[in-house]
């Protein structure tokens, strides 16, 4: 297999088939990850004084899809991929917009935009994955390999 790995070693690059999907296996991971953070934004929404169902229902369901998506990914199953990248993409829009709300609701203490930076170093990391392995999905279409459901 010839990769080659860039940005700390979280890049694949899609040189070749075996590269591209091992980049298309590697977003089942930050896809699993992201699935269990909306299911725990999930939860903690629901146990609020007064929880947002309409932002648990969405949370909960991104989560579940989430998660059964990461798991047909790792197996092989590259066709998901797109799928994967619309949903990740919409929990980041709602965890960036959650940010935003807390950093007001706080009264912009530094304390306060310390921890929602922190909050968002595994996202960002996550979404590096989940782009390069859009590449690679993006590369076996174009070369015409086989992409499963």
């Amino acid at each position: 297999m010839a990769t080659k790995t860039k940005l700390f070693g979280y890049w694949i690059s899609s040189t070749d088939e075996d590269s591209a999907k091992e980049a298309v296996k590697m977003a089942g991971l930050p896809a699993l990850v992201m699935g269990a953070n909306a299911a725990l934004v999930s939860l903690t929404t629901l146990f609020q004084p007064t929880p947002n169902l309409t932002i648990v229902a969405w949370c909960a369901t991104i989560a579940l899809l989430l998660i059964i998506l990461a798991f047909r990914i790792r197996a092989g199953n590259s066709a998901w991929l797109p799928l994967v990248l619309v949903l990740f993409s919409a929990f980041l829009v709602a965890s960036a917009f959650s940010s935003y709300i807390g950093w007001t609701a706080a009264g912009n203490e530094p304390i306060s935009a310390a921890q929602i930076i922190t909050g968002w170093i595994v996202p960002l990391i996550c979404m590096v994955l989940v782009v390069a392995g859009f590449k690679g999905w993006l590369w076996l279409k174009t070369n015409g390999s086989k992409r499963t459901f």
